[in-house]
């Protein structure tokens, strides 16, 4: 289990009690170790649709999403962490990742980024609503920038 999210793998939890909470209301669970509070919340989609899970409260900010996103060593944290940046902070995370672009010192932090949440596939995962098509097809030309960026480094030969 993560420190900071609780998510199911295939669907294999969906009760507080199998994420190891007890049932506190309709969005909420609370860890009986410590008393904090979890919300209820769709997390990572790794394919087959949003797995169910639990953040802890408070949720934590952008960066230090960023950071266990990229330095946790636990699966739930670090996709945990991701599916709230994509959701809560997509034109931040836009944003971090050109600047990791701008800086080839930070080549393996966005290729770390780009295995977690697929950084190569051209897609605008910006929010869509209350923006212009100008505005989208922005969005969209940044995110393809940045997949463009990361096909053309080059990575080990693992070939024999």
């Amino acid at each position: 289990m993560g420190k900071y999210f609780k998510m199911s793998r295939h669907f294999d939890k969906q009760t507080p009690e199998e994420f190891g909470l007890v049932y506190f209301d309709k969005h909420s669970a609370i860890d009986p170790k410590d008393s904090s509070i979890w919300l209820s919340k769709s997390m990572f989609d790794y394919g087959w649709g949003k797995e169910n899970g639990y953040v802890k409260t408070p949720i934590p900010d952008f960066e230090a999403l960023y950071k266990i996103m990229l330095n946790g060593t636990n699966d739930e944290d670090i996709y945990g962490a991701a599916s709230v940046l994509l959701e809560l902070y997509p034109e931040e995370l836009l944003v971090k990742c050109e600047e990791m672009t701008d800086n080839p010192a930070l080549e393996d932090d966005l290729l770390r980024v780009d295995h977690i949440i697929e950084l190569s596939t051209p897609v605008n995962r910006c929010s869509t609503i209350g923006k212009t098509i100008t505005e989208l097809y922005s969005d969209y030309q940044r995110w393809r920038k940045i997949a463009s960026y990361i096909s053309n480094i080059k990575r080990p030969d693992t070939s024999l």
